[in-house]
């Protein structure tokens, strides 16, 4: 389970990664999700079989300069 904490909003997800770089498939099917005044998002992954020791678990998070805004439209798009 992962409890982050986040009162100006700036996270954006977690990423579990092999010890290559590589990002490991979880399954959050039936687990749980909640998320709390001030901020407080907890969160359950199950990564399936044995974890090995170089497993890494990564933080997303937005900052200032991350954040781009950039006007596009669409027109004529098919919704299926």
């Amino acid at each position: 389970m992962v409890e982050i904490t986040d009162p100006h909003h700036r996270f954006y997800r977690v990423e579990f990664q092999g010890g290559h770089g590589e990002s490991l498939r979880y399954n959050r099917n039936g687990n749980s999700h909640s998320s709390g005044s001030g901020g407080t998002r907890s969160d359950t992954y199950q990564l399936g079989a044995e974890l090995s020791s170089d497993i890494r678990m990564v933080l997303w998070i937005i900052t200032d300069r991350s954040r781009v805004t950039v006007p596009f439209s669409l027109t004529d798009v098919p919704i299926q």
